[in-house]
This record gives structure tokens, C-alpha cells and sequence, in this order.
């Protein structure tokens, strides 16, 4: 797997991850749907912090990676 983004954004999705996973096993939403969901994207983002790879990403050809040698358009 080849990353796609680099190690801040690796941080704040592992930050966001851990928040929403925390949210949606207290009880501060009321809603059992809305409690999954948000159960399911922290999982997904804990899941991707630590590889720097985003199945996302890859599909929309994004690529956040800060390379050294790229052209450099004048």
C-alpha cells in the first residue's frame, strides 16, 4: 500500500477517531442509528491513522503526501 497522506492528518484522524468512538458510547446522542454511524467512521479512521492509507483516497486519486521531488510549475 503506497500512503496517501502524511503523519499530521494521520494525527488528527486518529484525534477524531478516538472522539467519535467516545461520543457514540456515551450517552450523550439519544439515537442508536446516529451512534453506529459515528461508531463506524471513528473505527474507520483509527483503522487508517496508523498505515497513512485511505481506501478513499485512493479511489478519488488524491494523494496528500508531501513529495520532494514534484515539478515545480513556474
Amino acid at each position: 500500500m503506497k500512503r496517501n497522506f502524511n503523519k499530521p492528518e494521520a494525527f488528527i484522524r486518529l484525534f477524531l477517531g478516538i472522539i467519535l468512538v467516545v461520543i457514540a458510547f456515551s450517552a450523550v446522542l439519544q439515537d442508536v442509528f446516529v451512534d453506529n454511524v459515528l461508531l463506524g467512521i471513528g473505527f474507520y479512521l483509527i483503522a487508517t491513522a496508523p498505515f497513512h492509507f485511505c481506501l478513499l483516497y485512493a479511489f478519488l486519486g488524491i494523494d496528500k503526501t508531501n513529495k520532494k521531488n514534484k515539478p515545480k510549475m513556474y
